[in-house]
């Protein structure tokens, strides 16, 4: 178990949920309401994926139970119905709430093909996970990632006998009386979860057979888009498996006489269940502070006064990201790191910003953007010679960022404190009258980079490769202090590693090292990155006078391609 996942565990609340279901349905009571209501509500912020699920499951099951017996023409039905909706509301909107905002935000979503790798398939159910003691050395290769469900044998068994062989009536209370509608309920609520769990679509042997119910959430109901794992679904079908598995052990029971051989019936099966589902000890991996030996970089950045956000270098690592994110509940500090399996459009923006080592530009914009601690794990950093590079970026400028601290962490933690930075001076960014621009990605589509249209843009329409350029040629000489390209609302679709070029008056391209790199304005790009329009900031060590600019990536980014929306100079002063 992963402490991100941790959530994943917290599904004890739906037995409660789906008990009360069926005593509500029988007796239509208030108490019994309040205990659907309250199950339910627990369940739901126990984990975001099984409040979806539940929601999904549960309005089945209320379907089909409200159909047996014409339920659904009582009054008195509809108004308890419409109590625990608005109950269902009041507890549960304040807390999901903060969701629908970052979506609005973040444009956050889950791709399709996403969702796909996640899936199950048929192989998944008899793959077992590592952990397991007695089928994992056979079943363990079968799976992948979270894909590993096999159920053992024995609750299988136990399930088909629940269907063949329980019988209704004997016993005593409410679940003595649940006759086979509810066998087969839960059989169809078993099935429909394994086909949900399958992804957006049913596949045999690689081949597409049908659009899955899974798809069909995705497209049409709130928050099913935000879901990666479709395969998680496959808790949803353990638990209705426990339920026929049940129902099977009373059925056995029931046709053996002997009180002696009823009792070694149950501890058979008991045994047999721990036995094939029984994980060996899961193993610690990475740091696990306590609150009583916090690493001392974090007991420092608790102590800081006043207000500010830190970040943590590296940035857009999982592993890292994860436990800054758990560390964060201890040194109760804002911070521009943070994971739980997505990474926001203007957090993976910086990241790649920080690919290469800070400019002062990107320092001065993370004070302005109300950063006032960065800590640098160099060994952490991938390859350890850019967190080296970093690090001695960060130490070459101390009216910027001014040491604060080391510690003997992880190969060395070093804090820096940054200071308010100057304005930058620099003019309105203005676009090239008359200019040419041509690319060596759909060539045809460059010359919307510069027709001052900001609704058209050039894209490469594939993510970008090494040696990807775009060129611009201006009409006549102009003098100026750097450029800027717009790239709409997509603040991570920037060249990575960029490399300029300047075409001079005497005809001949030179290489400009020296131009630093930002992002602006970045505090609403990490707050909202699709709502707000970005800009990339290339900014010239001192005025140059230019016939022509030429952009080269300097290195692959498989996820991302590049885009420009509008090519803008920005004038050197008294231009």
């Amino acid at each position: 178990m992963q402490i991100t996942r941790l959530q994943m565990a917290s599904i004890q609340w739906l037995p409660f949920a789906f008990l009360f279901l069926h005593r509500w349905l029988e007796r239509r009571s208030w108490p019994d309401l309040l205990g659907l209501a309250g199950f339910y509500i627990l369940q739901c912020l126990s984990c975001g994926y099984y409040a979806l699920f539940i929601t999904v499951l549960l309005g089945v099951a209320l379907l089909v139970g409200l159909a047996g017996g014409r339920r659904w023409a009582s009054g008195r039905v509809w108004l308890q119905l419409g109590v625990f909706g608005l109950a269902s509301a009041v507890f549960l909107l304040p807390f999901f709430y903060p969701y629908i905002q970052v979506k609005a935000q973040h444009g956050f979503y889950r791709d399709l093909d996403e969702v796909r790798h996640y899936s199950a398939s048929l192989k998944s159910y008899v793959a077992a996970t590592g952990q397991n003691l007695l089928y994992s050395p056979w079943l363990y290769h079968l799976g992948r990632e979270e894909g590993r469900l096999f159920p053992g044998l024995a609750a299988p068994l136990l399930a088909l006998l629940g269907l063949l062989l329980y019988r209704p009536g004997a016993g005593r209370g409410y679940a003595a009386a649940g006759g086979p509608a509810q066998r087969w309920l839960y059989l169809g609520l078993a099935v429909l979860a394994f086909l949900l769990s399958l992804g957006p679509e049913i596949m045999v042997s690689g081949k597409v057979l049908i659009s899955g119910p899974h798809r069909f959430l995705y497209e049409h109901f709130p928050g099913f888009s935000g879901l990666r794992t479709a395969a998680r679904w496959g808790m949803m079908l353990m638990f209705f498996l426990a339920v026929l598995a049940g129902y099977g052990l009373a059925g056995l029971r029931r046709r053996v006489s002997a009180k002696g051989l009823r009792a070694a019936l149950v501890l058979f099966f008991a045994v047999a269940l721990a036995a094939e589902l029984f994980p060996v000890p899961l193993h610690k991996h990475g740091p696990h502070p306590r609150p009583g030996d916090m690493p001392g970089f974090i007991t420092w950045l608790k102590d800081q006064p006043g207000p500010g956000a830190a970040v943590f270098i590296p940035l857009g690592d999982p592993r890292q990201d994860a436990f800054h994110t758990l560390i964060a509940a201890y040194h109760q500090k804002p911070q521009l790191n943070g994971y739980s399996g997505y990474f926001p459009a203007g957090h993976v923006a910086l990241g790649g910003l920080l690919r290469t080592p800070p400019s002062r530009a990107l320092v001065a914009d993370l004070a302005r953007a109300g950063v006032r601690w960065v800590l640098v794990a160099p060994e952490h950093v991938k390859p350890p010679q850019l967190g080296r590079a970093t690090l001695a970026a960060l130490k070459a400028m101390p009216d910027l960022a001014a040491p604060a601290g080391h510690w003997d962490w992880g190969g060395g933690m070093y804090a820096f404190t940054l200071k308010p930075p100057p304005a930058d001076g620099l003019p309105r960014a203005r676009a090239p009258a008359n200019a040419t621009a041509t690319a060596s990605v759909k060539d045809d589509l460059a010359a919307r980079a510069v027709d001052n249209d900001p609704a058209s843009a050039w894209f490469t329409h594939r993510p970008q490769k090494a040696g990807d350029w775009f060129q611009v040629l201006l009409q006549r000489p102009e003098r100026i202090r750097g450029l800027e390209l717009d790239l709409g609302f997509n603040p991570e679709f920037f060249p990575r590693g960029l490399k300029l070029s300047l075409l001079g008056t005497d005809g001949q391209w030179r290489p400009e090292p020296g131009a630093q790199a930002s992002l602006r304005p970045l505090r609403q790009i990490l707050a909202a990155p699709r709502q707000t329009r970005a800009r990339y900031v290339l900014t010239l060590p001192g005025p140059r006078e230019v016939q022509g600019l030429r952009l080269q990536a300097g290195r692959s980014d498989p996820a991302h391609g590049w885009n420009i929306y509008e090519f803008r100079l920005i004038p050197a002063k008294g231009n």
